[in-house]
């Protein structure tokens, strides 16, 4: 089970989670040093917190997001529509054998 907050204030916004992470194969094991705060690029100013899937596909989300960043430093978002349309956009080459996964805009 993950935890993850947001906390909104006039200043800005504050995003947590904790760093366990759950895999079940017959009996739980537990990791407790799992990222689920990522920053999208150096000195940013956005963040996003994941739970649910460890991955998308083989690829993992610091992977994917390390990849996002990229793309919002060659060609800067307009705003956070354009951010959140362009995430909505990634999908990993393998990502067909997800029958959980929903992408969604």
């Amino acid at each position: 089970m993950t935890i993850a907050a947001c906390y909104v204030s006039p200043e800005g916004i504050v995003l947590g989670a904790d760093s366990t992470a759950t895999y079940s194969l017959g009996s739980s094991h537990y990791y407790n040093h799992n990222q689920k705060l990522f920053e999208l690029g150096e000195s940013a100013t956005l963040g996003v917190v994941t739970w649910g899937l460890g991955t998308l596909g083989s690829q993992s989300y610091r992977t994917l997001f390390a990849l996002l960043a990229d793309d919002l430093k060659s060609q800067p978002p307009k705003d956070i529509s354009d951010v959140a349309d362009r995430w909505s956009k990634f999908r990993p080459p393998d990502i067909g054998h997800c029958k959980n996964v929903r992408f969604c805009r």
